[in-house]
């Protein structure tokens, strides 16, 4: 996973957004696999190539953030088939939770 200082677009795990409160994991499904430059270019997200498609799992702060991530993917060129929001966490702890 690549995360930058800084970053506007995801929040890494145990952060929180903007307003101090948790932030949401997505999964964003793609059409092919994508190489190693492409996922990096979708920070703080982690890629999984399965069946001739690509799971892109991370955090997102805020409805901002998100829609910034839809264009990044569309930069990208990115064939978004499927996106599956998993929940919300604070903390680094897992969806749903909170500790």
């Amino acid at each position: 996973m690549v995360q930058h200082a800084g970053d506007a677009v995801v929040g890494g795990r145990g952060r929180t957004n903007r307003k101090g409160g948790p932030v949401t994991r997505y999964e964003i499904v793609v059409e092919g696999e994508v190489g190693p430059l492409t996922a990096a270019a979708i920070e703080g997200f982690e890629a999984r190539a399965d069946e001739g498609r690509t799971h892109l799992v991370g955090d997102v702060v805020d409805q901002a953030a998100f829609h910034g991530l839809l264009n990044r993917c569309q930069d990208l060129r990115l064939e978004i088939v499927e996106i599956h929001r998993l929940g919300e966490h604070e903390h680094g702890g897992a969806p749903g939770t909170s500790t």
